[in-house]
Order: structure tokens, then C-alpha cells, then sequence
């Protein structure tokens, strides 16, 4: 996978990270804060998609599909997660972390689990949750999610499995999100690039 250690990278973009393996980090390991943007991590049947270690503070993901993993994210130091899509992953994401890590403008769905927390929290704003919030804290404009797809609170992704485009006419994911919350940026494009105007999506598109 890769690693964001400070020297070669900190901040990386329009990437693929798939069918790694490690005990923990399999896609990504951050050494060092750091961002990736708008890109795609799957297929870590073994490990773990992103992983933020104890000894880290300010891992940013934005724009990010993170899916088909063991676990999606595992947070033990803190960061945050915008505008991301952490969908059919055993577990969403892990918190271990004393400082809670920001959750905003974020689907998590058709993960067996959707997140736990271990000793830590998490703080959601304006997310779309599959089965809404269990844990954690709620900094307002979360939305429950059905596990039906096309239900009308499911999120009516185009094709759950790999196309994660919303169903703009009837999924509850539009206009649901925020332009601005304290401590996080919020991406001013979607994965595909194309301007986030108005009232905000949920998710990476």
C-alpha cells in the first residue's frame, strides 16, 4: 500500500489502493498528518484500508470511496473524514482515539458494521448512517439510512456494488450535507471534480 511518512508524501490525490495485504495498514498507513483526495481504496480483505496510529494527529480524507475492506478506517490518533463514502466494508470505521476524529458530509452503509468505537469517539455531522447513529456524538444534520438500496431512505446509489453516483430524483443523500464545519475542510469539488454548489451532497460524488 502506501505509506504517508512526511518525507516522500503528505498530501496525495487521485489514487487507486486495492488488494493489499498487512496486518494492520494494508492501503494506507499514516506515519505522519497528511490528506488523500479523491480517490478509491478497496478490496483489503486483510488489515485495514486507512489506518491513523496513536502517535497521529490530522489524517484528512476527502472525496474518498473506501470500500470492500475488513475494515474501512481505523482510527487510534485523530483526523477527519469529508464528503467520503465508507460502504460494504466487515467493519466502517474503528475509533481508538481519545481525541475524537470529525466525521461530516459522509455515507456509511452495507458495512456489516458501520462503526464502533473502542476506547475512544467519534463526532458525526451531516452524515448518512445505514440504521442511524448508535454511539458517538451528534453534532447535528444526521440522517438515517435504510439497508435497502432503493427504499426511499436508502441512499439509491446507481449500483451499490461499484457505482456509487446517487439517484439525484429520490435519494435522501442530496442536499444533505454542510459547506462548512470548524476544523475540517470542506472539498469545493466531488471525486469526479465537478463543482460542489448550493446545498451540499452526502458522499464522495
Amino acid at each position: 500500500g502506501l505509506v504517508i511518512d512526511g518525507l516522500a508524501a503528505s498530501s496525495v490525490t487521485g489514487i487507486e489502493i486495492y488488494s493489499n495485504s498487512a496486518g494492520i495498514g494494508a492501503g494506507i498507513y499514516f506515519l505522519y498528518p497528511g490528506s488523500i483526495t479523491n480517490s478509491l481504496i478497496h478490496d483489503h480483505s486483510s488489515g485495514v484500508g486507512v489506518y491513523v496510529p496513536d502517535v497521529v494527529s490530522g489524517a484528512s480524507l476527502q472525496n474518498c470511496v473506501i470500500y470492500n475492506n475488513n475494515v474501512g478506517i481505523n482510527y487510534s490518533g485523530t483526523g477527519n473524514t469529508v464528503n467520503c463514502d465508507v460502504v460494504n466494508n466487515s467493519t466502517g470505521i474503528i475509533s481508538a482515539s481519545a481525541v475524537a476524529p470529525i466525521i461530516v458530509n459522509t455515507v456509511l452503509w452495507g458495512n456489516a458494521t458501520q462503526y464502533t468505537i473502542s476506547g475512544g469517539s467519534l463526532e458525526f455531522a451531516n452524515c448518512g448512517i445505514q440504521g442511524g447513529l448508535a454511539g458517538g456524538t451528534d453534532r447535528g444534520g444526521n440522517r438515517t439510512l435504510s439497508a435497502t438500496n432503493v427504499a426511499d431512505t436508502g441512499p439509491n446509489f446507481t449500483i451499490p456494488s461499484s457505482n456509487l453516483n446517487i439517484n439525484a430524483a429520490i435519494s435522501p443523500l442530496v442536499d444533505g450535507g454542510i459547506g462548512s464545519f470548524t476544523g475540517v475542510i470542506i472539498p469545493p469539488t466531488d471525486l469526479e471534480g465537478k463543482p460542489r454548489i448550493g446545498i451540499l451532497d452526502l458522499g464522495a460524488y
